[in-house]
């Protein structure tokens, strides 16, 4: 009898999605899946056969057709087996495609739509007291010809631009033709992105702070949806990525410092704080005294004890742990405005009077 009230009483709380929502998402799951699957299948396949392009071709492969649509192909089984992200599949994939564009360009195969726009430009040079082997940086022309100048060097761009789109949906790229059409900068950021992934690997702290800032930005847009769980998780992961910058900026001394931690402390592989637990970087930047304490008109605070308190709140996301020290409870904004305040604080005495857009080590 007992057993029937627990059952009725600890019915769960939350209601889950109808079981046809369930029946789509399976489909959708499992749809997604073969596409991995068939992506990692052909990938070898796609990849011999670019390699053979490029072995067999000569200096001036660059320009073929033939190669670059190889090189998109690659790009696209690679992400489909995701092997790559999409910032790192939009610069993959359109980088050969520039580089085609320019050599046409270069090859002189847009001279007819480019002619007169370059007469304009070359005797408003001439005017300006340019010689031939000169030029004015983009915006800088003297005031009296700078209007027009910046209307031709658009009229010039605009046209390299539109060949540009052309080549991209000519090799089967019409989705990111579409992307750059409907919103260049978006283009560009995820461009940059995948070149700095594919191109800048080992840049360690300002690939930490672009991390941290990431991660403040999505904490308070979880927070604007009301899952505040996913903020505080966050802010955890955020705080970690601050803590490990302050470690890296003084390495030397952060690697002798958890050294000398006590045993359970200790990080497995000192020489390298990217893999030391969250726990040994709050222990190592106090006891180098990168974490000073906090005083307000009515209390001083720990910094350690601070960020120990955020550490459990993040370290809830575990569910047995959620499930033996705080069962039934739901995170609501007043704890996540408390790891908030925790974290805001922890930064200021982490990065003193820095910024995390600040390009210095």
């Amino acid at each position: 009898m007992k057993k029937n009230i627990d059952h009725y009483l600890l019915r769960p709380l939350d209601r889950r999605r109808t079981l046809m929502a369930d029946q789509k998402a399976i489909v959708s799951a499992l749809k997604r899946l073969d596409d991995r699957t068939l992506g990692n299948a052909v990938l070898p396949v796609i990849a011999k056969a670019a390699k053979g392009v490029r072995r067999n071709g000569s200096q001036g492969s660059l320009k073929d057709p033939a190669y670059i649509k190889k090189q998109v192909v690659l790009s696209e089984a690679l992400y489909l087996s995701r092997r790559i992200s999409r910032s790192e599949y939009v610069y993959f994939a359109s980088s050969p495609v520039e580089t085609i564009n320019e050599e046409r360009w270069l090859d002189g195969q847009f001279n007819d739509e480019l002619h007169e726009i370059k007469q304009e430009i070359e005797a408003i040079d001439k005017e300006s007291g340019l010689l031939p082997d000169q030029y004015w940086p983009r915006g800088q022309a003297p005031d009296e010809f700078r209007g027009r100048y910046n209307a031709l060097e658009g009229q010039y761009s605009a046209v390299i631009e539109r060949h540009f789109m052309a080549a991209l949906r000519e090799f089967g790229l019409d989705e990111l033709a579409n992307l750059r059409e409907r919103s260049p900068d978006e283009f560009d950021r995820l461009r940059e992105r995948g070149r700095r992934s594919l191109h800048h690997k080992g840049e360690d702290i300002p690939a930490l702070k672009d991390i941290v800032v990431r991660h403040e930005e999505e904490a308070s847009r979880a927070a604007s949806a009301k899952a505040y769980t996913a903020g505080i998780i966050l802010l955890g992961a955020g705080l970690e990525g601050l803590l490990l910058i302050r470690c890296l900026r003084s390495k030397k001394k952060a690697i002798r410092t958890a050294s000398a931690l006590p045993k359970k402390l200790r990080p497995q592989f000192p020489g390298d704080p990217t893999k030391w637990r969250l726990e040994t970087l709050i222990t190592t930047c106090l006891s180098a005294g990168w974490l000073p304490r906090v005083s307000t008109e009515y209390a001083q605070y720990a910094p350690a004890a601070l960020a120990d308190v955020l550490r459990y709140m993040r370290n809830l996301v575990h569910p047995g742990r959620c499930a033996r020290e705080n069962p039934w409870s739901e995170t609501d904004e007043r704890d996540y405005r408390d790891a908030e305040a925790i974290y805001v604080t922890l930064r200021s005495k982490l990065l003193g009077r820095r910024s995390l857009t600040d390009t210095a080590p």
